[in-house]
């Protein structure tokens, strides 16, 4: 579905039980574990994402998935749907990116694996790029493991672009901002933890801990690492 609207907001998706998810997570805990943490950080940046919608006009949100067979999926009911398309990640991201500035004049897109992502830092991601400026601007949220939750920006980049970019890459915030040097500048959001390996889930839940005022479905996942992976 098509919306007149300034701004994109797409999370990237992939769907629990049909792709392979978060499995750097394995052995740490078990292949359910992991797609059971995928599951509910998912609706926890659905939630935070709908506060969002709530609170400021001017904003479509999308779920940009990995699986074709999965656009109708009931989990993504809530959004419309972007397909990512087949091939690299570069390339999905690509694809998501594209489509959501064919369709809006800015577009962010965020990762799945940072649910403690609150309203706010979207808010302050959004005036970033509503700023006036000489040149072309872009927002980055740096994780704390060299890579990036989130990415905004109103300008078209290149399949090359991405393609070019090392991800899963101690270096890959830093290999993106170097190479959007040419493009425009680049203003950073503040550091959250992303889920990539067993010992993570105690970060995530240190920093939902923090928050103070966790949406409904932020407590549920804040609960589930508690009861299953947080020693007392």
């Amino acid at each position: 579905m098509l919306r007149n609207t300034e701004i994109g907001i797409a999370i990237l998706a992939k769907t629990p039980g049909l792709s392979p998810v978060k499995t750097r997570l394995v052995p740490s805990i078990s292949q359910g574990g992991a797609e059971e943490f995928q599951r509910l950080s998912l609706l926890a940046i659905e939630e935070v994402v709908s506060q969002l919608l709530g609170s400021h006009s001017g904003i479509t949100a999308y779920w940009s998935v990995a699986e074709e067979s999965s656009l109708d999926n009931l989990l993504w009911k809530k959004f419309d749907v972007i397909f990512q398309g087949d091939g690299e990640f570069g390339s999905r991201l690509y694809r998501t990116y594209s489509q959501m500035l064919m369709r809006h004049g800015f577009a962010i897109f965020v990762v799945s694996d940072s649910p403690q992502i609150v309203p706010a830092i979207f808010i302050q991601a959004i005036k970033i790029l509503r700023q006036k400026s000489g040149r072309n601007r872009f927002v980055l949220g740096p994780s704390l493991d060299g890579g990036f939750y989130l990415f905004g920006g109103k300008q078209l980049l290149s399949e090359k672009f991405w393609m070019d970019i090392p991800f899963s890459h101690s270096e890959t915030a830093q290999a993106l901002c170097e190479s959007l040097q040419s493009d425009g500048d680049v203003m950073f959001l503040p550091t959250l933890s992303d889920v990539d390996k067993g010992s993570d889930l105690s970060i995530l839940h240190a920093e939902l801990a923090a928050i103070g005022n966790l949406n409904f479905r932020q407590k549920i996942l804040f609960d589930w690492l508690s009861n299953n992976f947080i020693k007392t």
